[in-house]
């Protein structure tokens, strides 16, 4: 492109020096002649001038033309007022009769044919008194002065090209350079190194242009940066939503996600069609209405990780249809927890529809009739009281349940006794257990401290000692241990029941759910109880799990947080001992 710029500016001096000789060879000839016969004119006009000065000084004719024209090397002529002539300094050159009416008419200047020797001759006339003066000189050949006058201008257009070749090439070089560098700037501009500038330190046009750029550099850096702030913000916005977000061009080729839509796509999805990112039918057809310029609502199911899950997106065309917005929603948990919501009204409504039915029917066989039947109203009353107290425990254990899961619940977390609470749920447990022939025990000697609140505590190991003494046949054995694992305190309760069926391990402390749910409710139990458990267990910063073998009986543990010191001193004393096998049963109830 310099070169370019180099090669046309030498280019366009020399046309321009051409030019200009050749046009000054065209307009040099006419120019000399004319100057020629001005010069002849002029000194004609002053002989004539002469001829008639002597004239009117009384000279002869015959005196004063021959002198006249020897003095000035021109020729004379003096006609008499009838066309006489009365002297003449050349022959030959006579004038007509018509040539001397014109001069005496007033056309003074005569151009004459060339001569025998090729000359052409100029002749100016005046009249005086009826005579008629005529002086005459050849004009000065033009032929040799052309000559010259082109060979000159033929050299001088060599030195003005050669110096328009010079000057061209020092223009090209001074030119070329800034604008070189401006170019490689503008280059490095254009692949993203903003650093460059240009720094010129040239005050003239050229100059100006490189401080343009740089300002325009500065300016982009400026923008560019604006534009990074605005798309990481845009970033951290989209990332941190959950619901997974995807824009894409007017061919429905992703071009922008987040990383909720990545998780949902298992991948990385710009370049994509939606339908290859996310393999549903109804989001295809929905990003398809939403190119069409439509927007559109769908649910469809969707494999995540090997996992089903439920997505609600919502589809919007981009303005001018330069693409399609999806926002798409994982209600998985949101449809579990109705489902969730609509089985606990359910089985609520079944736990306490059976007692009410019962207490209903008791009541109306005692209205009609059987009150009055001593034996009958006894037994009937009896049931009432029964299944009253089975309704007044359920909605107990409804309300505990409530607490426990309520967001809004505090605990008041202190350093316990494990073993003291142990002891105190056994002893309020004895006369149970006694009546089935049962033992309780209480493993270990040195005291534990947890963290924990005393009432969830209680609460807790009351639920899970009754559980095991109700599960448990007669004449087993129901053990309650505590004991320190580095900064948790363990507490465990072991029975030496039937044994809880492996798939039943992992819903146990689901509410309402019952292994055998005949045999549960004959015994009384709500079906809420470890559900109020684990949920008390979680306030408390702890955890609880379950092993269990049919046959062999079940073990619940229930790991809490230990004061800090009580930890530290632990570790400065011993090692912790190893840790039992810890079944990674999901909570549910017995």
């Amino acid at each position: 492109m310099i070169g370019s710029l180099r090669t046309r500016l030498l280019g366009s001096m020399l046309v321009v020096t051409t030019l200009v000789v050749g046009t000054t060879m065209l307009v040099a000839d006419p120019l000399l002649e004319e100057r020629a016969r001005r010069d002849v004119r002029e000194d004609l006009e002053a002989i004539v001038a002469h001829v008639v000065q002597a004239l009117e000084a009384g000279e002869a004719p015959a005196q004063a033309g021959p002198r006249i024209a020897a003095q000035h090397a021109a020729q004379v002529a003096i006609y008499a007022p009838d066309g006489a002539v009365l002297t003449q300094s050349r022959p030959g050159n006579a004038l007509s009769a018509h040539q001397l009416e014109h001069a005496r008419r007033g056309e003074p200047v005569i151009d004459s044919e060339p001569d025998a020797h090729g000359r052409r001759w100029m002749f100016r006339t005046a009249t005086l008194e009826g005579r008629v003066v005529q002086v005459g000189r050849p004009l000065p050949p033009m032929a040799s002065a052309r000559s010259a006058l082109r060979q000159v201008l033929l050299l001088a257009g060599l030195f003005a090209m050669l110096a328009a070749a010079l000057l061209g090439e020092l223009l090209g070089r001074a030119i070329g350079r800034p604008i070189r560098e401006m170019t490689e700037t503008a280059d490095a501009l254009r692949r993203g190194d903003l650093s460059t500038r240009v720094r010129s330190r040239r005050t003239d046009e050229l100059g100006s242009l490189g401080s343009a750029i740089d300002q325009m550099a500065d300016q982009l850096v400026e923008r560019f940066e604006e534009v990074r702030r605005e798309e990481e913000r845009l970033r951290t916005i989209l990332d941190a939503m959950v619901e997974g977000v995807m824009v894409t061009d007017p061919d429905g080729r992703i071009v922008l996600t987040n990383a909720a839509l990545v998780r949902l796509a298992g991948g990385r999805a710009e370049g994509r069609t939606a339908v290859e990112a996310i393999r549903s039918a109804e989001l295809h057809e929905a990003v398809r209405a939403g190119l069409e310029g439509r927007a559109t609502e769908v649910d469809f199911e969707l494999s995540v990780g090997g996992r089903r899950r439920s997505i609600a997106a919502q589809t919007s065309p981009m303005p001018g249809r330069g693409g399609v917005v999806a926002v798409l929603h994982d209600v998985t948990q949101l449809k579990r927890a109705d489902a969730v919501r609509r089985d606990f009204v359910a089985n609520a409504s079944h736990e306490l529809r059976t007692p009410l039915t019962a207490i209903r029917g008791f009541a109306e066989t005692l209205r009609d009739g059987a009150l009055h039947d001593e034996r009958m109203a006894t037994r009937f009353l009896a049931n009432i009281a029964d299944n009253a107290s089975r309704l007044q425990g359920l909605v107990e254990d409804l309300l505990e349940l409530s607490r426990a899961e309520s967001p809004d619940s505090e605990v008041e977390l202190a350093p316990l006794d494990l073993l003291e609470a142990a002891a105190r749920a056994l002893h309020g447990l004895e006369r149970r257990a006694a009546e089935k022939g049962q033992q309780l025990e209480l493993d270990g000697a040195v005291s534990v401290t947890a963290l924990g609140d005393a009432r969830a505590i209680d609460h807790v190991l009351l639920n899970l000692v009754d559980n095991a003494i109700k599960y448990t046949p007669d004449g087993g054995r129901v053990t309650v241990a505590a004991r320190a694992e580095g900064d948790r305190a363990v507490l465990e309760v072991r029975d030496t029941g039937p044994g809880i069926p492996h798939p039943h391990v992992d819903r146990i402390f689901e509410r309402f759910y019952r292994v055998d749910k005949g045999r549960s409710r004959a015994q009384g139990g709500t079906g809420l109880g470890l559900s109020i458990v684990r949920h008390l267990v979680g306030r408390m910063g702890g955890e609880i799990t379950v092993d269990s073998w049919v046959g062999e009986g079940t073990t619940f543990r229930v790991a809490l947080p230990r004061p800090a010191e009580a930890a530290e001193a632990a570790e400065a004393s011993s090692a912790a001992p190893p840790a039992p096998r810890v079944a990674d049963a999901a909570s549910a109830q017995r």
